[in-house]
Order: structure tokens, then sequence, then C-alpha cells
């Protein structure tokens, strides 16, 4: 019997392979085996897709009978998924413009309010205004004023009753100078410390005395020499100050001086290219009688590290001047970067012009006092010891500042 006629299967109880003809399919009856009753099953046709068919040329012969070919089981192919129909614009376009509409009516309510707003700010203003526009003159009403004035006129001069003047006393005062600056007394800058044993005081005998013994007594004693005193610009007259109204720029005190600072400025130059000076009187506890420095008024005004600056001499250099601190270096001198500028001028006001510049290293311990105690463009009183450094680089040689002392520093 060929295989394709038979039908292989096993009993369900004893599991013995069993074959039979496709005739005898679907037919029960005892296993052979173990004697249970079994069916034998129908045979199942594969499907067709699990079978490779090869393809064939058309043909113009008549299609098989049906009952030639076996007959595969129907299954359900699920069917492609169906894409969205394509809505015309038209129909999109009701959408978008009900909800312009309703964007175009929410920003016409928001610009509507802020218009109505900005036109009630402005009418409140002009209802604030209307209650006062005759008597404040506005310029919106700029007539205002010549509404009110100009009834007052008619009635005075239609007045027929009229007050008359309160009578006044006769002055018998002579007739004031015509020329009322020479009527005006000269203002005394020193009228409202005129006290004697005064900071002021001595500063004003020393300014007005005419002669060098004239001001010996308001002079602190110095290491100068009788004959460079006598040869310096203290044994003349001095300029007229201006402005005369004189102002202590610096107070400083300690347990046994006080020291104020005034800045001096003249009509002409005390000396030359010398305009304005700043002076120091010292009020001594051991004495009652304040005096000017000697020493620093002529450091300042002869300002010997300007004679320095003309020789590269290496010798130290000690004097008393007005310094300026600055922790930036911008100058051509050998280690800029690491390098701060003392600057020294003749007074304390800021239009002066400086008289030189030395330098020191940022890091050192004298710059850092310096810096703690001191706030960046202010100015200070001190005696500064430089001397010219050759030695890091001959062909740049700078003012170096070797000690620096100052009653502001402590």
């Amino acid at each position: 019997m060929p295989a394709s006629d038979t039908l292989e299967f096993n009993c369900p109880n004893c599991q013995v392979s069993l074959l039979v003809s496709k005739s005898d399919a679907g037919i029960s009856g005892p296993c052979p085996h173990c004697g249970a009753a079994i069916t034998s099953p129908s045979p199942i046709p594969r499907p067709l897709r699990n079978i490779p068919t090869p393809a064939k040329p058309e043909s113009r012969q008549s299609p098989p009978s049906k009952d030639s070919l076996p007959i595969a089981p129907q299954r359900k192919i699920p069917a492609p998924p169906r894409e969205p129909e394509a809505i015309p614009g038209d129909q999109n376009w009701s959408e978008d413009e009900e909800q312009k509409k309703k964007s175009s009516g929410c920003w016409s309510a928001i610009l509507l309010l802020i218009f109505l707003t900005i036109v009630s700010y402005f009418i409140l203003s002009f209802l604030h205004l209307v209650p006062d526009w005759r008597t404040i003159p506005s310029k919106l009403f700029p007539q205002a004023q010549k509404i009110e004035e100009i009834p007052s006129k008619p009635t005075k001069e239609t007045d027929p009753f009229p007050t008359p003047p309160t009578p006044q006393p006769i002055s018998v005062t002579p007739p004031p100078n015509p020329d009322s600056r020479e009527a005006e007394p000269t203002p005394d800058p020193f009228e409202e410390n005129s006290i004697a044993n005064s900071p002021r005081a001595s500063l004003k005998h020393f300014l007005a005395a005419k002669t060098l013994d004239d001001r010996r007594s308001f002079m602190t004693s110095s290491s100068h020499s009788a004959e460079e005193l006598r040869q310096s610009i203290l044994s003349g007259p001095f300029p007229e100050i201006h402005p005369p109204q004189v102002e202590p720029k610096l107070t400083l005190a300690d347990s046994q001086n006080t020291e104020s600072y005034y800045t001096i400025s003249f009509r002409t130059p005390l000396a030359k290219d010398v305009n304005s000076l700043t002076v120091k009187v010292v009020t001594s506890a051991s004495n009652s009688t304040p005096k000017v420095d000697t020493a620093f008024f002529l450091d300042l005004l002869q300002a010997p590290v300007t004679k320095l600056n003309q020789n590269l001499s290496p010798e130290p250099l000690t004097f008393q001047t007005i310094i300026e601190a600055s922790a930036y270096c911008f100058d051509d001198i050998p280690n800029s970067d690491s390098m701060a500028r003392l600057i020294f001028f003749r007074d304390m006001d800021a239009k002066a012009n400086p008289l030189s510049t030395a330098y020191l290293a940022q890091n050192s311990p004298l710059f850092q006092k310096l810096k703690k105690h001191d706030t960046p463009g202010t100015r200070i009183p001190g005696t500064v010891t430089v001397k010219w450094n050759l030695t890091i680089d001959p062909s740049k040689p700078f003012l170096e500042v070797i000690d620096l002392q100052s009653p502001g520093l402590k």
C-alpha cells in the first residue's frame, strides 16, 4: 500500500504506532495492541501557504476539476490598516477660523482694557489739575495767571474810596556808599578761630608776618641753619591767599601732639610754579602756642625729590611730602606687574600736579601696612626715604622706597 494512501497515528492509550488506509479514516474500533476503543483520525490537508508552488506559465487549457485539487482550509486574512481619509482643506478651515476668532476676541478684549486704563488715567490726571489751574501756572494753561491779574488792575483804579497808605517812619540813616565793594569788609579767613593759642591764629600770624624774626615765634625748630632760613622764602612777606576762607584738610592726634593740615592757595605764585601748599600746624602738649612745622613747609616748597630725579645718586634721600598710594603700576620699570607706586604732591587737593613717583614691591611689609591703613585715592602726609635702584636693570633705573613713616599709619 503506498504511503500516500495510509494514515499513521498513535493509540492514545498505549501510544503504539498504528497504520490504517485513508478509506478507514474516522472509523472506531478496538486497538489491536491494548484493546482500547479508538477512532482513526481524518486526513487534514496541509495549507497551501506552507507548500511552495513553482510559478507555471499560463496555459489556455481548461482548469482542473474541483475534485482533483485539495481543498485548503480557509483562514481570515486581516485587512490592511485603513488609512485615514484625507480631510479636505475646506473642512479644517472651519476649526482654524473658530480658534482664530477666539484668539482675536481675547486680544481685542485685552487691548480694549489697556486703552480704557490709559484714557482713565489721563482723565483723572486732568481732573486733578482743574481745581488749581487758576492759582498754579501750568504748561497746559499759560494764560491762567494773566486771567487772574487782569481784573485786579481796574478794581484798584476805579475804587471811589481808596484806602490811604500807612505812613512810613522817616529814616535818618545816611545813604549807602555807591560803591558796595568798598563798603563790604574784607572777610577774615581766621575769624572763627581768632582766639589766641589756636592753630588758625598761629597760621594767621605766620602768613601775615613780613620778616623772619616776626615768624620765629610761630615756627618750630628744624635742622636748617640760620643762614638757610634767611635765604629761604621765610625771610620775606607772602603773597595774598585766595580764596580767603581756609579750611582744614586733616587732623591727626596722639598722646603728645595734634597735627592740623591746611591747604593754602595764593593769588600769585609763592615760588616757581607753586600756587598752593599744604601747611602743618603742630599743637604740642608741652607748649601752649601752636606752631607751623618749618621742615614740612620747606620740604614741600623746595621738593628735594625733584632734584634727585636729575641726578642718579646712589645715596638715599629722606624728605617730607604728601603721599598717594596706588597698587597698580603700568610704568616701564623692571617687574612692573608686581610693583606698587607712591606719588608725591605738594598739597592735598585733587587737582594738584604730582612732583615725582617712587616704587616698592606689592608684597613688601611696608606696602601691606600702607594698604591696610590707607584708602585708595586719598592723600596722607609722611616722611619718605628713597634711593635709585640700579641693580635689577641698569638700563631702567627707578626710585625705590626704602622707608615710610606717617602719623596716619599705626
